[in-house]
């Protein structure tokens, strides 16, 4: 671990938050400043110089890697991105649920917004593997959460794994909601594959699926593959897609894409 002594200079106390965050991933000012012996004020100085660089993103006290930037911000965070958009595509989503549906809702951030018109349907199921989409229907008339387990992961706010997929595969559902990194004209992709593998089993769980995806996604490629286009049945975003996948490959893989404008 290293220590204040050992880095009496700046360059050389930069190079171990580099480190650090490469070896961890997103972390806590406080955190990083408990472990290299500094303040915060020295720290968030030195946070401050390597996002002028574009190495970090601060984000509500958490350091982010650049490299991780779209992934590994918390869900709460990362939904006031494209705020507008979002908010339009789960009014258009609304518009698919009715009372009486069991609902399968990933911890995406793309569908925060439609946590709040929910109380609209009732009476719903929702099973989820978020514990921020639980807490925001905890306490909603005529909603009950199903929670589902599995190995925590504190910076997603959510359970993946194992004993996630193993409880997807005995469950029914009528709608599947969710959204990912990113979408070519291959399907969709995740950069982590219990991600994907949650993801893949919340779709095989459901009737139907329905994705959220706004413009910025589209033409992102990651590593692990969620679906193909011809497993997508509906896909909502907030413009129409503006290379790759291309509308008309959209269109020849049947899958339904509905434009939600953002004001």
């Amino acid at each position: 671990m290293a220590t204040k002594q050992s880095l009496s200079e700046g360059p050389s106390r930069l190079s171990a938050i580099r480190e650090i965050l490469t070896a961890t991933g997103p972390m806590a000012v406080k955190e990083l400043a408990r472990r290299l012996g500094y303040s915060l004020s020295t720290i968030y100085r030195d946070v401050a110089e390597l996002q002028a660089h574009g190495e970090v993103v601060l984000a509500r006290g958490l350091i982010v890697p650049q490299r991780s930037v779209a992934t590994e911000i918390p869900p709460e965070v990362r939904a006031h991105v494209n705020w507008d958009a979002k908010q339009a595509m789960c009014e258009k989503a609304l518009e698919l649920i009715s009372p009486d549906m069991t609902l399968i809702l990933d911890d995406s951030s793309s569908i925060i917004p439609l946590l709040g018109m929910l109380h609209t349907r009732v009476p719903l199921t929702v099973i989820t593997n978020s514990h921020l989409v639980a807490q925001h229907l905890e306490g909603v008339a005529g909603i009950q959460i199903y929670l589902l387990g599995g190995l925590y992961y504190t910076w997603l706010s959510s359970c993946h794994g194992a004993m996630t997929v193993t409880a997807l595969r005995h469950i029914e559902a009528d709608m599947c909601l969710l959204s990912t990194v990113g979408m070519t004209a291959r399907g969709l992709t995740n950069p982590y594959e219990y991600t994907a593998q949650t993801k893949i089993a919340m779709m095989q769980a459901a009737e139907t699926s329905v994705v959220l995806m706004d413009h910025s996604k589209f033409g992102r490629r990651t590593m692990y593959s969620i679906a193909a286009l011809d497993e997508i049945p509906i896909l909502i975003t907030d413009i129409a897609p503006p290379g790759e996948p291309s509308a008309a490959e959209l269109a020849a893989a049947g899958v339904e894409t509905i434009i939600a404008t953002a004001p």
